[in-house]
């Protein structure tokens, strides 16, 4: 999910906007169970509740920021209410860290005896 090109201070909310969409809108990482009437989102926005909590720089809450991309997070329009209440218990999907497995990567390969 890294970006293509340099962030540039003239683009920056662009950017930024871009990435947040292109971010809620991976189902695996954040989603909506009708089941349990919540959203299912990345562990990174535990990890950072604190973060969000805060807002800044029109970085807003949480509940905020899922009510403002309801529709990234599921399709079913009846979710997408529940989301925008900011009402529905939040829960956090375990981290996938197969990103960060090493193995196979070139720089950790043992280089060949002499």
């Amino acid at each position: 999910m890294l970006r293509e090109e340099a962030y540039l201070a003239d683009r920056l909310a662009v950017q930024i906007e871009e990435q947040v969409v292109r971010f809620l809108s991976g189902r695996s990482r954040n989603r909506y169970d009708g089941a349990t009437h919540a959203p299912e989102v990345s562990e990174i926005f535990g990890w950072y509740r604190e973060d969000f909590s805060s807002g800044c720089q029109g970085i807003r809450p949480r509940e905020r920021l899922f009510a403002q991309y309801a529709e990234l997070l599921t399709d079913d329009p009846d979710g997408q209410t529940v989301i925008r209440s900011q009402e529905a218990k939040i829960n956090c999907l375990d981290y996938d860290w197969a990103l960060n497995d090493c193995r196979g990567c070139r720089e950790h390969e043992q280089a060949p005896a002499k």
